[in-house]
């Protein structure tokens, strides 16, 4: 999908030297996977906050701390024993993620407002099947 993206900027451009991120630049739209991962993290934010419907609020849970720590509202990372139904399912991809987001992001009570401020990010280190 990568691929039909980059050769659509291409066209609407014409523009056969620039790189794929260069393009992206240009045309001022995140990569399909920052895009991925942005929808994720909406999700995963109508969860914790009860917006999702009631089938789906016990799939991400956020660690309860009796201490002040550096990082705020930071969910509980389920552990897992196989890779098919662990790793790669949205339960565990999505309290990864959540982790990942900076501090300020996710404490944003706010739908409206958290989705301002995920435009701004671009993506966390992840490098795995799932956001290549």
């Amino acid at each position: 999908m990568e691929k039909i993206q980059e050769r659509a900027l291409r066209f609407i451009y014409n523009d056969y030297v620039l790189n794929y991120e260069e393009l992206l630049e240009k045309s001022k739209m995140p990569s399909l996977k920052v895009r991925r991962l942005r929808s994720i993290a909406i999700e995963t934010f109508k969860i914790i906050h009860k917006e999702s419907p009631i089938y789906l609020h016990d799939l991400v849970n956020i660690k309860k701390h009796n201490y002040s720590f550096r990082y705020e509202n930071t969910a509980d990372v389920p552990s897992v024993k196989t890779t098919r139904y662990g790793l790669k399912s949205f339960r565990y991809f999505s309290t990864k993620l959540w982790n990942e987001l900076p501090n300020h992001i996710r404490l944003e009570q706010n739908l409206n407002q958290f989705s301002k401020l995920l435009n701004t990010w671009n993506g966390g280190s992840c490098h795995c099947s799932a956001c290549v």
